[in-house]
This record gives structure tokens, C-alpha cells and sequence, in this order.
């Protein structure tokens, strides 16, 4: 019979198994972009991604790097971030279309981005109304 003892055992955290996934899996130029930047930028063919551990995925256009959309690919389960952003690496690298089908794709100056400016600024306009109807009662 052999014993183990239980200081032996070392296993890693999920957000370490996700660090060394990570490590094997990009290229040594990806990796150290992620380690100093936060943020691995891929190549494809339609559009160019940065892939952000911080913030959602960037997405500009091939030929004139403007900024085309921002896109967010939700895992189904509580991931480490490491597993979402090599999720995203992965799938844009093998397979664009279906990333761009399956991430939340936002595009920049789209109606999403006009209905949030309007209902900001009724807010805004609506907290100016009632803090200076609050003043007047005051004076």
C-alpha cells in the first residue's frame, strides 16, 4: 500500500490550468501581448481581432483598421478569463464565420448605440429637471 501525503499533492486553481492552457496554445509573440498588453491581436480573414482579458473583443476593419464593432463571446458556464479569451483566439483563428455567428457581434454607430445615447441623455435631461424643480422648492 502507498501512502500519499496530502501536501504532495499540488493541483492547480482553474484560473492556473487556464494560465498554462493559455501558454501552450498561443504563439510566443501572442503571449507575450497578453502578458504585457492584456489583449492578444488576431488576424483573420475578413477583420482584425483584439481579443481583450479587460474588455470586450474589438473588431476593425482588414483594410483600414478602423474600428469596426466590439464583439463578446459569453461562455455558457463560470470561466476563468484566460479560457473565454483563448476560446475567442481559437475560434477566430479556425473559423471567423461561425465566431462572428456566435459571439455578440455590436457594431459601432449602430441603433444600439443611438438608443443608448437617447435614453442617456432623457435620463440626464429628467435628473436636471427634478434637481432644479428641488431648488426652486428651496428658494
Amino acid at each position: 500500500m502507498v501512502s500519499i501525503s496530502s501536501s504532495a499533492l499540488v493541483v492547480p486553481s482553474p484560473s492556473g490550468r487556464a494560465l498554462e492552457l493559455c501558454r501552450c496554445a498561443l504563439t510566443d509573440k501572442e503571449w507575450e501581448e497578453l502578458n504585457t498588453c492584456g489583449t492578444v491581436t488576431v488576424i483573420a480573414k475578413k477583420y482584425v481581432y483584439m481579443v481583450s482579458r479587460d474588455a470586450m473583443t474589438r473588431v476593425f476593419r482588414r483594410g483600414s483598421r478602423r474600428l469596426y464593432a466590439h464583439a463578446c463571446l459569453q461562455l455558457s458556464i463560470p470561466a476563468p478569463i484566460n479560457d473565454r479569451v483563448l476560446a475567442e483566439v481559437l475560434l477566430i483563428k479556425n473559423d471567423e464565420k461561425l465566431y462572428l455567428k456566435t459571439a455578440n457581434v455590436l457594431r459601432v454607430g449602430s441603433t444600439g448605440d443611438v438608443f443608448f445615447t437617447t435614453v442617456m441623455s432623457m435620463s440626464i435631461a429628467l435628473m436636471l429637471y427634478i434637481v432644479i424643480d428641488i431648488l426652486r422648492g428651496l428658494l
